[in-house]
């Protein structure tokens, strides 16, 4: 008996268990392949989850003053974007109007105030005629007169040019002794009020090389270059090193000094900005490193045993000196941050948030 094309039964079941074998292999490939695909996504999920993390550690640590946390500010370094957009909005920058007058400037609401009294004039001008715009006449002989004074400057401001004749001795011991007068550098053909004021334009009014030589041309009807500007500046830095270091060596003396650092990019590299603190002196530091090794270059490899240094939780300060005082508003924030995340850590936040009440209360007193 025939049974047909196609063969025998166990043939057709060989046919289709190879078929089977084959399909699953490929669904096993492709399972491989997506499972790859998804191990792959995963891993860049988590890197990224940890980049993320890093960057959120800018914002939400106990160390990120309220100004910062959240995101707030947008980046660090600036966090008074907001505060400035809102101050030059005025009372349209919407939200409390109250809040909003707080910020706007003038005398605050029920402070008296005050009016500044008129200098006595110099000069007095007298003008007479006057033209009226609807008859069109010149109108000569007034029947009174309005009194105004103005205050204002010369353009360009007056400059003196002074000659100095410095007397030249030859002392017994041999030494040839000239004459000195604090009005007449020891370098260069300009005084000290204009080193001066190329001091405070540089680094107060932030003004660069160039602009301040375009200042001086306008307002001194002086051309000076601004290769010449930069030497003022450093002729002003090398007059003021003595008094510089001067402060540097009473703070080393002082039994309490307040340190802080903060970026500072000099160049488009990144510095720090050292500030040393006491109840009189205020020195800052621009240097390159972050480290303890600033803190021996200011205050010395010995620095007394007893003085106190008030800080932050930055590393280098235990790294130089033992006897520290946290500063308070860190000290705070730290304890908030652990009370927030442990029950137990509560009463300690509320001990020292109450302790310094008491300080704070106990000062204004």
């Amino acid at each position: 008996m025939s049974l047909g094309i196609g063969g025998s039964p166990e043939s057709t079941d060989s046919a289709i268990r190879a078929e089977d074998s084959t399909h699953l292999r490929q669904q096993l490939v492709v399972k491989e392949f997506e499972n790859r695909l998804l191990r792959r996504q995963l891993t860049a999920q988590q890197q990224q989850i940890e980049n993320l993390q890093a960057r959120l550690k800018w914002y939400e640590n106990p160390n990120t003053p309220p100004s910062k946390q959240g995101g707030a500010a947008g980046s660090p370094g600036n966090d008074d974007s907001d505060e400035e957009e809102n101050e030059d909005q005025g009372d349209d920058a919407g939200g409390d109007a109250d809040a909003a007058s707080d910020s706007s400037p003038g005398r605050d609401e029920g402070h008296e105030g005050t009016t500044r009294p008129p200098p006595e004039p110099e000069e007095t001008i007298r003008v007479d005629q006057g033209y009226c715009p609807d008859c069109e006449q010149t109108l000569s002989n007034p029947d009174s007169y309005v009194s105004r004074t103005i205050i204002d400057i010369p353009l360009p401001i007056p400059t003196t040019v002074t000659e100095y004749e410095l007397g030249k001795h030859h002392c017994s011991c041999g030494n040839e002794v000239v004459a000195e007068h604090p009005d007449c550098p020891e370098t260069g053909r300009f005084g000290p009020n204009i080193m001066a004021q190329t001091a405070l334009g540089r680094f107060h009014q932030r003004l660069p090389n160039r602009k301040q030589a375009e200042l001086f041309e306008w307002e001194l009807d002086l051309p000076i270059s601004h290769r010449t500007i930069y030497n003022l500046t450093k002729r002003v830095a090398d007059r003021l090193r003595p008094a510089y270091e001067d402060v540097k060596a009473r703070i080393r003396e002082s039994d309490v000094v307040y340190c802080d650092e903060t970026g500072f990019p000099v160049d488009g590299e990144q510095h720090w900005a050292w500030t040393f603190v006491t109840d009189e002196e205020v020195l800052f530091w621009v240097d390159e490193s972050r480290g303890s090794q600033v803190l021996e270059d200011v205050l010395g490899e010995e620095f007394a045993e007893d003085s106190t240094l008030s800080c932050d939780g930055w590393s280098a300060y235990p790294s130089y000196h033992t006897k520290l005082q946290r500063c308070w508003a860190h000290l705070l924030r730290e304890a908030e941050y652990v009370a927030e995340r442990y029950e137990e850590a509560e009463r300690l936040s509320e001990e020292l948030h109450a302790l310094h009440d008491d300080l704070t209360a106990f000062d204004e007193e």
